[in-house]
């Protein structure tokens, strides 16, 4: 019978408590009538849990309603709980305040699991939240394993004791249900201790050991190349080149079985090549078939000989390989240099007209004294006869040289005098173009080729004829988060280009390479990435993040971006995979896929790995969301109706006090923030005194011109459709307008402040300010310090 009053005690409700059987026993609704969960739900967590495992269905059930969402409103929580009052159950009243101070820490922590992200939340992670939790505090328990009891309350016997009844409410019931929270509060501090125990097993992360730093000898080439700001650029191209090139298995002599295959089986041999067919015989005629050579062997095959074969590079360094052709080149050789066998000789050969010197790429210093070595000879050929000469027949031999060396009638000769000593022929441009040929003596094939855009690698982003400052910008652009949301500007309204996410959202990459979303149709953009690589793109979503598949123009290389729209927290991963030509972008429950050239390529987003043709059948991958919406519709949601002003040829000050932008006046009308055709009224009465266009090296596709008064007041127009002002007076704050036309606009204050329409405002927050005020206390100051 103990067995019985156990199950009772655990499951039956108690009076004037928090939760309750509703539904004959089907339900656990709160105190206010709304569901909690189902039985069956609540029987397949409780069974999910290790048998060792003891928990208060109390506290099971709190833990349960703070994974909702809406669980403040929907619950009134905090409220229910704090009207749990000790004294009114008969106990002594000074231990009120100890109760007080036991639901109120509860409430802290339930609040605190709530804002884990909903991942950890979700239905099929409850009983993995509810296991971290008391693993974290050690729990011993409060009463014998839950199995016994769950069999006993499944078997359905003791529904008519456990849903007919209540029991009194004690003391002990609250303690054990809210003093495991309270306890768990203590331990995890905060939301983030918890997401790390759910994530990793610790509720903070370890503290780093002191390492000593390491030598530039225990650093690979690569590594010392990136430590380095004044060669990170090849670092950076070499591994495109390597993931381009896919060097082949025989070249690089990656070759680490010691010994050969099974060739044959002989009579003669070591007793480790025995075969093991010979232990079947018993002790005698074993040994008279060792005596006789009549036991068999296994023979090896001879371990391969050119494990060690040195690989050679021959690199013309005349001067057609100068500039960024030049950079290209050494580069290739850092690609080999890397990709060889670590026991294989590398020896690198950089030609001139007359000389030919030697490297071995062993460190930073050796790709530094290669970049300098420049030859103004028009080709190579005579000191490449000379190299061929004399270099190791058995090696492998690859030259490194332009096109020109092939087409110009005086340097083409020599190629096909040595042509049969070379083994791989790797022919690049100055525009990034690099193709690999294997030699043969009869013919040759092509075995890879590749574009890779060497302006965005070697090349700082500026553009020609334009003043980079990264001093005294828009105060707006050293923050974190835009205070607004972003006027629709340079979209492309194509259907394959906008998707429409399933919470109605819309994302879309812009013609400026900005990765935008629009969380409704009523409010404007939120840019969660500022500057995305061109090329070719796919959207898609994982859990709570917005995910993009970016396929780069030039680059054999894959982005694939991760971004929490609520905390813009991105996560980028490079992937290496051959993408030129790539067709039939698609994503598809949690993986990006694509037709290049050759095959489909799948990318599981999760680890950012490619995985196996394999693999992706047996996955069986079903699209799980199907945009919906015309063009039409996806219109109407990002733009309702207005235009964006994203340049200006002047900015100025009217003689009726009203800033112009061209022939548009910005003023206060009928309460309201608007742009608008004046064409009358446009006349410079104070206008700056210089104009001048610049770039910032974060933004390389945004265009700001700023415009500059005698006083050094000034104005910048952003090519995103916004206005930056700043006055000449310190004490009156950096001002932001957006620029749009015909519909009410929105400004800012860099002191906290926002007006104008909620369109680009959104909710509505203390540092709201009507739009009158806003004018007066900011807009009009400005104006007046200009004069």
């Amino acid at each position: 019978m103990a067995i019985h009053q156990q199950t009772i005690d655990y499951f039956q409700a108690h009076q004037n408590y928090f939760w309750r059987w509703a539904e004959g026993g089907n339900v656990i609704e709160f105190a206010n009538e709304r569901t909690i969960c189902y039985r069956e739900d609540l029987s397949n967590i409780l069974t999910a849990l290790p048998q060792t495992t003891s928990l208060s269905l109390g506290t099971v059930l709190l833990i349960l309603c703070a994974c909702k969402d809406n669980w403040e409103e929907l619950y009134n929580a905090e409220v229910i709980i704090n009207a749990i009052n000790p004294s009114s159950l008969g106990e002594e009243q000074n231990e009120s305040d100890h109760f007080v101070q036991l639901k109120a820490k509860a409430c802290v922590f339930l609040g605190m699991l709530n804002k884990l992200p909903i991942v950890y939340r979700s239905a099929a992670n409850r009983t993995a939240l509810l296991q971290c939790i008391f693993d974290a505090l050690a729990v011993k328990g409060y009463h014998m394993g839950l199995l016994p009891l769950l069999k006993e309350f499944n078997s359905g016997e003791m529904d008519e004791q456990i849903f007919g009844k209540t029991q009194p409410l004690a003391q002990t019931t609250i303690v054990q249900d809210f003093a495991p929270l309270a306890a768990a509060l203590e331990v995890f501090g905060d939301t983030d201790s918890l997401e790390m125990k759910l994530r990793t097993g610790l509720t903070n992360a370890p503290t780093p050991i002191s390492l000593p730093s390491a030598t530039p000898g225990n650093e690979s080439l690569i590594e010392q190349l990136e430590n380095d700001d004044s060669t990170i650029s090849i670092a950076g191209l070499a591994k495109r080149i390597m993931a381009a090139l896919y060097i082949p298995l025989h070249l690089d002599g990656r070759d680490d079985q010691n010994l050969g295959g099974v060739s044959d089986i002989a009579t003669k041999g070591t007793y480790d090549k025995l075969l093991l067919s010979e232990l079947a015989y018993d002790d005698d005629l074993f040994s008279v078939r060792l005596a006789n050579n009549e036991a068999l062997f296994f023979q090896r095959e001879a371990v391969p000989e050119n494990k060690n074969k040195e690989l050679g590079l021959i690199i013309d360094s005349t001067l057609k390989m100068w500039g960024a052709a030049r950079v290209y080149a050494v580069a290739t050789a850092v690609a080999f240099a890397e990709s060889k066998h670590e026991h294989q000789k590398l020896k690198v050969w950089s030609l001139g007209g007359k000389h030919a010197d030697i490297y071995q790429l062993e460190g930073k210093k050796d790709v530094v004294a290669l970049l300098e070595k420049m030859d103004i000879s028009m080709h190579c050929g005579e000191m490449l006869l000379k190299t061929v000469k004399e270099i190791d027949k058995n090696g492998q031999y690859i030259l490194v040289t332009s096109t020109h060396f092939l087409r110009d009638p005086t340097s083409a000769p020599y190629l096909l005098q040595v042509r049969e000593h070379l083994d791989y022929l790797v022919t690049i441009s100055s525009s990034g173009e690099l193709q690999m040929t294997q030699l043969n003596k009869k013919r040759s094939k092509l075995v890879h080729e590749a574009k890779i855009d060497l302006d965005g690698i070697l090349l700082s982003r500026r553009k020609v004829n334009s003043k980079i400052v990264q001093e005294n910008l828009p105060a707006v652009l050293y923050d974190e988060q835009f205070p607004l949301y972003f006027p629709t500007s340079k979209i492309r309204h194509k259907q394959n280009e906008l998707y429409r996410m399933k919470n109605n959202g819309v994302v879309t990459v812009s013609i400026d390479h900005r990765f935008l979303y629009w969380p409704s149709k009523n409010f404007g953009a939120v840019e969660l990435v500022s500057n995305v690589p061109a090329g070719k793109y796919c959207f898609g979503e994982l859990d709570q993040l917005i995910v993009l598949m970016v396929i780069a123009e030039a680059d054999e290389v894959v982005n694939i971006f991760s971004i929490d729209p609520k905390t813009k927290i991105q996560y980028v991963n490079d992937v290496a995979v051959a993408s030129r030509n790539a067709t039939d972008l698609k994503y598809v429950d949690g993986y990006f896929r694509f037709n290049n050239d050759q095959k489909t390529i799948v990318i599981d987003v999760r680890s950012a790995k490619i995985i196996t043709e394999e693999q992706a059948n047996q996955l069986n991958l079903k699209s799980s969301h199907t945009p919906s919406g015309g063009m039409s519709q996806l219109k109407k949601h990002l733009n309702n109706g207005y235009s964006v002003i994203n340049s200006s040829k002047a900015i100025f000050v009217h003689a009726e006090d009203n800033i112009f932008s061209d022939k548009k006046e910005f003023a206060l009308m009928d309460n309201e923030f608007r742009w608008h055709e004046n064409e009358m009224a446009a006349v410079q009465w104070v206008k700056p005194s210089s104009q001048e266009i610049f770039y910032v090296d974060h933004l390389p596709n945004i265009k700001f011109t700023k415009f500059t008064w005698k006083n050094g007041s000034t104005a910048v127009v952003d090519s995103r459709g916004l206005l930056h002002l700043k006055s000449y007076k310190q004490e009156l704050p950096e001002i932001g307008i957006i620029m749009i036309i015909d519909q009410p606009t929105a400004c800012w204050s860099m002191d906290g402040y926002v007006s104008g329409s909620r369109y680009f405002i959104g909710e509505p927050s203390n540092h709201l300010m009507p739009p009158a005020q806003f004018y007066e206390k900011y807009i009009q100051r400005f104006i007046d310090n200009l004069k």
